[in-house]
């Protein structure tokens, strides 16, 4: 090994140099100016942990307590001033005094290593200082980051967490803070496209805001998607009903197959209706019984010869008699509001005895003089059921006992003939045209038969109000007919009580399409009428 001063070679086991004298250092030469500015550091240090209220280990804070920040700031300026210039007459003076005292040193050998070991621990001692400290400041920070970290994991879950933003969406619902309910909806359903919990609640947040329109588009989307969620037909058909959107009603309960909603809503149904016999061949029977069925509490209709039953329609009152023969039934249902279903119909083949059928006096065609229409076989057969605006007769239908004078413009008959355990016959069907160049309109007749009845004291006033009973009658030009030569406008009379309920009186009369004097009309057994003049 080489002295640091001279250079010389010195043994390993050699503290003095035999060439200069000097001392070879064992220990790094102490730097004033380096631990003071250590020192600031570490008492900045310990100041910002303070501040954080950090619990500072005892050790670290009994040793910076020894010292203020001025202290070491004025220790540090003027070490750094002193140390250039006084570096050199030190190390004269540190050589003289070790040469000096050489012989002391030798004959003190265990002073030295005192010495050697006080150097040795203040070392220690300052650099155990600073590594505890940046230990305390690494494990904070540590610590920070691990939190930093939680939090933003949590945010990140709880961002893409379906249930998480549900709940959130129910708690915003219960403060009634209806927009940030919307936000935490949307997002849900936007975590689960599929769910119907999000939209429900995404229509309420609309509904709390008064957007109404955006409310009735979500929940269409809900039920056109999951048409069981029985809770949002509480909240769409209400809307739907303020809209009189009764055919989007009737539609959107064509979809659920809920009972209760159906059954809550039945008002709005257009089920279709639905025949008491399927389709099919029916042997060795007189007659085939059909009825119709309906889950609602509307009106059903009708027709036996594949006919529009909407148009031409009939309304069911009682069971379908079918005899002998081909039939093609079609049927429709309308609830309250008017609303129609879809037509259902089936096809029946009635294998019976044959049965007579209607046979008629007059051929369809157009006429330009009153005519009558007869029944030839009438005799024969034990009843005949007629219309007149071409729907299907039956039971219920006008029942035909004398001629019958076809009506002014056009008329579509169909006869029925009935035998007593209700076998049905074919259909007859004939269609007129009655045209005549009258001086008087069907309307200004029944105006006439009016005035007269009110100076007969019959009626009260024009809208047809009767003296001693409640309720209204009216007059209904039902025919042109021909007596004495004369024409006259036969007139059919009906009552509509108070409630609105509407029935043929039975009563016929007569206005002279010349003179307009009015008459009793009563049908004698020829099929004519005996008119008498009304006073």
């Amino acid at each position: 090994m080489k002295c640091p001063h001279c250079g010389a070679l010195m043994k390993d086991e050699q503290v003095f140099c035999e060439s200069c004298g000097k001392e070879r250092q064992l220990v790094p030469v102490f730097d004033a100016q380096i631990d003071a500015t250590l020192q600031s550091t570490i008492s900045g240090i310990v100041d910002d942990l303070a501040n954080t209220k950090e619990i500072k280990p005892a050790l670290v804070r009994s040793e910076l307590e020894k010292q203020t920040k001025t202290q070491q700031l004025n220790n540090a300026l003027q070490e750094s001033a002193t140390h250039t210039d006084t570096a050199k007459s030190e190390s004269e003076n540190e050589n003289k005094s070790i040469r000096g005292d050489r012989s002391t040193e030798t004959a003190n050998p265990d002073k030295k290593k005192k010495e050697y070991r006080r150097r040795d621990t203040e070392t220690k001692v300052k650099t155990g200082k600073t590594g505890f400290v940046l230990s305390v400041v690494g494990g904070i920070f540590a610590v920070v980051i691990l939190i930093i970290a939680i939090v933003v994991a949590t945010t990140q879950y709880n961002n893409n967490s379906y249930e998480y933003q549900l709940q959130k969406a129910e708690e915003m619902y219960a403060a009634s803070d209806y927009e940030q309910m919307l936000i935490f909806a949307k997002k849900a359903s936007e975590l689960a496209e599929n769910s119907s919990d999000a939209k429900m609640m995404m229509a309420r947040a609309y509904e709390g805001l008064g957007n109404a329109r955006s409310k009735k588009q979500i929940l269409q989307i809900l039920l056109e998607a999951d048409p069981a969620y029985v809770s949002a037909y509480d909240l769409l058909i209400p809307m739907l009903q303020e809209e009189n959107a009764y055919e989007q009603i009737g539609q959107l309960l064509l979809k659920c197959s809920e009972q209760s909603v159906l059954d809550k809503y039945v008002e709005f149904s257009i089920e279709p209706p639905y025949f008491s016999e399927e389709s099919g061949t029916f042997d060795d029977v007189s007659s085939l019984s059909v009825k119709l069925l309906a889950s609602g509490s509307g009106e059903i209709f009708y027709t036996r010869n594949g006919s529009d039953p909407v148009s031409h329609g009939r309304e069911y009152m009682t069971p379908i008699i079918l005899s002998q023969g081909h039939h093609e039934l079609k049927a429709v249902y309308r609830n309250q509001y008017g609303v129609y279903s879809e037509v259902v119909s089936a096809s029946f083949d009635v294998q019976g005895s044959e049965m007579d059928q209607p046979l008629l006096s007059l051929e369809s065609g157009v006429y330009d003089s009153p005519q009558y229409v007869t029944i030839l076989n009438a005799d024969e057969l034990d009843a005949v059921y007629y219309t007149t605006d071409g729907s299907e007769p039956d039971t219920n239908s006008l029942l035909y006992t004398k001629p019958i004078p076809i009506p002014l413009g056009e008329s579509h008959f169909i006869f029925v003939a009935y035998e007593e355990d209700m076998q049905m016959s074919e259909y007859t069907y004939a269609d007129y045209t009655l045209s005549l160049d009258l001086s008087i309109s069907g309307q200004q007749a029944a105006n006439i038969l009016v005035q007269a009845q009110i100076a007969a004291g019959v009626l009260t006033g024009h809208d047809g109000s009767l003296p001693d009973m409640e309720g209204r009658k009216s007059y209904e030009v039902c025919s042109v007919i021909s007596e004495n030569e004369m024409l006259y406008y036969l007139l059919a009379e009906s009552y509509t009580s108070p409630d609105g309920d509407i029935q043929k009186t039975g009563n016929m009369f007569a206005v002279s399409v010349v003179t307009g004097e009015s008459f009793t009309a009563v049908q004698n057994e020829m099929g004519t009428f005996d008119l008498h003049k009304i006073r």
